[in-house]
């Protein structure tokens, strides 16, 4: 596609050409690239070389390398004209064909075809290139020395991911990480890696070539032995290791579903390998093209940009320069590179779920000689995902023979570290390595292969090793599984720990009586078994699922029968409280209030100061500890000390509390019976509960869990508002032609108790309703609270409604200064007008108790008040409109009222500071 033109970011070094459809990117050059895929004609001297310093400083060995790569390019252009197996070679490489018989066959087919190429043979050219080298074993040695990524110090490259917290906050950590960034790099990674494997194989080819010819280019006898003996078997690694490289550039990630990730995610926390790479992995599947690219999208870029960071690479003001591209390709290679003691990529691809991928990668890669044991360690996991057990199983014992390696993968599966590599054996690190792989085996439940390792595990620990009862109890576990009783007893006698051999012993007898096994349970001998019968049983009453057996009933009957109301009470609170959070439905909820109301009975029978049950719901591990306190003590062991775990203490009351809310449940579910999956789904609070009645009317007993809980009103009396406006405006006011909306609420007015005043007339549903809200007003108003009336008023007003009469008057009595300002909110000057009349009116003492004032204005009396904030809120609003006679009148009339309100007060403070004055002079 012919390019459009040539962009060039002078900042930070891009250089791109654009392109109809896209943009292409030129990339730095990788020195090693440049020299090899440089033009054949392009003259290039020893001081190219030293200047990329890509190898020692001797210009002999530079200038060799010149003459070595065109020797390469020579003979590799020969045996792609001569051979197709030149182009087959990684497909031959992959097929696990031995580089040296593709090399050989490849040279055996070159060498009969050269031919004459512009008057000079090939053969000349080649021999001239080769005698230029004045050392071909140094060259080589500088060139492989040059394809070594790890320099030839596999232990340098291995990392510790803790350089990645100590860089998090650098600025530029970002660089290269959106997806056209991460495939920038994972395409230069490609392109790298491309080279680097046709170089080491065309180094491969000549090496093979002059070892068949050698003669014939005039070399010595020992030169041609280091070559057979050396040189082509490092080139080999090399060849393997550009091809491993090569691999991960080509090879698309499997999918992965959500299901196998968490599957996986699971069996890495049961082996507890913190330090794996699952921490940083943020990337998707869809994105990635290849593993590298995955790689990089995840931890391999987050890494390699801390290590440029502290290397020294990055600084702030270089943190977009282009020219990082190719240092960060470089550490990403090293990173990468299979000659090295780091697992890092072997441990991403565990996370990741790619099994197929990774087997691949190990059998590609069984050349190496590190990491061997956690390889097969490795190995044994995936065919452990991929359903072959006994194949994994196999792998796991192989890799257990050698379980004490130094290997970093293994010291984070087995949590090693200097201190315990003093203190700890070979035999205990084996026994920590099979425990690990028997957790593995419980994830995928392998019984039969749990207990033929955890017998081995047994085998080869020390007689005093702390993990032996844990190994013991393992077997005894899973024979029982298997129905193996009597292996199962005998595991329980070999138990060296006494807790665990009583916890087996109860597994035991509880596991017979479920199955039935009378008969085997009677075959066995047991000692001290009576005293475990009440704790097996509130063992198994709080671990089996509830409606499978009758536990609690029994232990309920057992604590009444010996006079222990007080536990009686709590087993069946706990009883009622376990139904609550784990079954569902009617008769769940039924079954629930029983025993509430249970607990509630035996529970009032008992002393005030022990009418209280502990609010716990143990697991199915929990163990009875007196029992424990008991049998210790007996044994002569030392005291133990009890299991601490919170609790919450509950009286009368708070039971009484979650009995109402579970009555509400059960009033709701008959108002609503299609409600059940979401009203006995979920725990629900007193404040959702209230919520909920008052949805389907149920006011009253709203009222009874709100004044339960100390909670406010108010949603009740909003809600029976919106009930009242919606009754009202839809009401014909005749029962016999109520619509739907208001013959329905006749149906919650029944469920709620309207008082037992009598009416001259039939009431319609909506004046039954406000009749309701009438009688909740004077019931629950508190002495100088309105803040139920004035949420009733603000309701009303803010649907532009009149307040009904009664409201008026009630709320006049209550807070009278409230009202006349809820008057003022809203705008109504006229009943704000009146309102503030009949307030002066009142405070001179006319109608004072329409009020709720038990005084009036007097000298004799204590003192009242106006509210002349609001008053003067309101002369102001009807100043503002007096151009219409009628507010203009009122605001004269207020204006009035308030000149007699102050000569009044005038002549009653006059008159009230004579009387102080005779009273004080009397005194004298």
């Amino acid at each position: 596609m012919k390019p459009l033109g040539l962009v060039v970011d002078r900042d930070s070094g891009l250089v791109g050409i654009v392109r109809k459809t896209c943009v292409s990117f030129l990339r730095p050059c990788d020195p090693l690239e440049h020299f090899y895929m440089r033009d054949g004609n392009a003259a290039v001297s020893s001081a190219d070389f030293m200047q990329y310093a890509l190898a020692n400083e001797d210009p002999l060995v530079c200038k060799d390398l010149l003459y070595l790569m065109e020797s390469m390019k020579l003979f590799g252009s020969l045996c792609a004209k001569a051979s197709d197996l030149y182009l087959n070679f990684e497909s031959q490489l992959s097929a696990k064909v031995s580089p040296q018989a593709i090399a050989d066959e490849i040279v055996m087919m070159v060498l009969p075809s050269l031919v004459q190429h512009e008057g000079q043979s090939d053969q000349t050219c080649l021999a001239e290139a080769i005698q230029g080298i004045s050392s071909l074993p140094d060259a080589i040695d500088a060139l492989l020395s040059v394809l070594d990524l790890a320099k030839g110090q596999p232990g340098g490259l291995d990392i510790d991911l803790s350089v990645v917290e100590m860089t998090r906050s650098h600025p530029s950590n970002q660089l290269l990480t959106s997806v056209s960034g991460v495939r920038l790099l994972s395409m230069c990674f490609a392109q790298q890696a491309e080279t680097r494997l046709a170089i080491c194989k065309d180094l491969l080819l000549l090496q093979t070539g002059v070892l068949q010819t050698g003669r014939s280019y005039g070399l010595s006898a020992d030169t041609l032995d280091y070559l057979r003996s050396e040189s082509i078997e490092r080139t080999y690694e090399m060849l393997r290791a550009a091809s491993a490289l090569k691999w991960m550039s080509m090879t698309a990630p499997s999918g992965v579903n959500s299901n196998v990730l968490e599957s996986n995610l699971r069996q890495l926390a049961v082996l507890q390998t913190s330090g794996l790479v699952q921490r940083t992995q943020m990337n998707t599947f869809g994105d990635s093209l290849s593993l590298a690219e995955l790689f990089i999208d995840g931890i391999g870029g987050t890494l390699a940009h801390s290590l440029l960071i502290q290397n020294g690479f990055i600084s702030e003001a270089e943190a977009s320069s282009w020219k990082l591209v190719d240092p960060m390709v470089t550490i990403i290679s090293q990173i990468l590179w299979p000659i090295s003691v780091s697992f890092l990529f072997n441990e991403f691809l565990v996370v990741k779920c790619q099994y197929q991928e990774l087997l691949y990668y190990m059998r590609s890669t069984s050349w190496c000689k590190w990491n061997e044991t956690s390889r097969l360690f490795l190995s044994a996991y995936c065919y452990l995902n991929l359903g072959e057990p006994y194949k994994a199983f196999d792998l796991f014992m192989e890799a257990g023979d050698h379980a004490d390696e130094a290997e970093s993968f293994l010291c984070k599966l087995l949590a090693m570290n200097e201190e315990s590599e003093g203190a700890t054996s070979v035999e205990a690190h084996t026994v920590l390595y099979y425990l690990k792989v028997i957790r593995l085996f419980e994830h995928f439940e392998l019984p039969d292969l749990i207990i033929t390792m955890a017998t081995v595990a047994i085998s080869v620990a020390e007689d005093d090793d702390p993990n032996l009862a844990m190994l013991w109890s393992l077997v005894f576990k899973y024979h029982l599984e298997l129905a193996h009783y009597s292996e199962a007893y005998d595991a329980v006698s070999c138990n060296p720990d006494p807790a665990r051999r009583r916890d087996c012993l109860r597994q035991f007898v509880v596991v017979l009586l479920d199955r039935r096994q009378l008969s085997q349970l009677v075959s066995f001998t047991y000692s001290r078994l009576e005293d475990d019968v009440v704790a097996v049983m509130e063992s198994r009453a709080r671990s089996v699922e509830l409606g499978t057996h009758d536990y609690y009933e029994i232990l309920y009957a057992y604590h009444v029968a010996r006079g222990n109301r007080r536990k009686a009470g709590g087993t069946m609170y706990e009883y009622g409280a376990r139904l609550g959070q784990e079954a569902r439905g009617l008769k769940a909820l039924q079954q629930q209030a029983r025993c509430y109301l249970a607990a509630l009975n035996v529970l009032r029978l008992v002393s005030p100061q022990y009418a209280w049950v502990v609010k716990s719901l143990p697991t199915a591990a929990a163990k009875d500890v007196e029992m424990l306190d008991g049998d210790m003590e007996g044994s002569g062991g030392p005291p133990v000390k009890p299991l601490e775990k919170k609790v919450e203490v509950l009286d009368l009351k708070d039971i009484e509390k979650e009995y109402l809310l579970l009555h509400a449940k059960l009033k709701l579910l008959q108002k609503e019976a299609d409600a059940i999956t979401h009203i006995s789904g979920k725990p629900m609070s007193a404040a959702e509960t209230i919520t909920l009645l008052c949805n389907v009317g149920l006011f009253d007993l709203a009222i009874q869990i709100s004044k339960a809980f100390g909670l406010p009103l108010t949603p009740i009396f909003e809600t029976l508002t919106s009930w009242c406006m919606r009754l009202s405006q839809s009401s014909s006011y005749s029962i016999a032609q109520d619509d739907a909306l208001t013959a329905a609420a006749w149906d919650w007015l029944d469920s709620n108790e309207t008082g037992s005043q009598q009416s001259a007339k039939e009431l319609t549903s909506a004046e039954q309703a406000w009749r309701l809200l009438q009688r909740y007003l004077a019931t629950y108003r508190e002495a100088a609270d309105s803040r139920y009336h004035r949420c009733v008023a603000t309701r009303l007003l803010a649907l532009g409604l009149t307040l009904p009469t009664w409201l008026v008057g009630a709320y006049k009595v209550v807070n009278a200064p409230e009202l006349l300002r809820l008057y003022i909110d809203f705008d109504l000057l006229l009943p704000a007008a009146y309102l503030a009349m009949e307030y002066i009116d009142a405070v001179l003492g006319s109608g004072k108790e329409h009020f709720g004032l038990k005084v009036a204005l007097h000298a004799t009396t204590p003192a009242v008040w106006l509210p002349y904030t609001e008053l003067d809120k309101l002369l102001v609003l009807l100043k503002a409109v007096q151009m219409e006679p009628t507010y203009a009148k009122l605001y004269q009339d207020i204006h009035a009222k308030l000149n007699g309100y102050f000569e009044t007060l005038q002549r009653v403070s006059i008159d009230m500071i004579r009387t102080k004055l005779q009273v004080a002079n009397t005194n004298i």
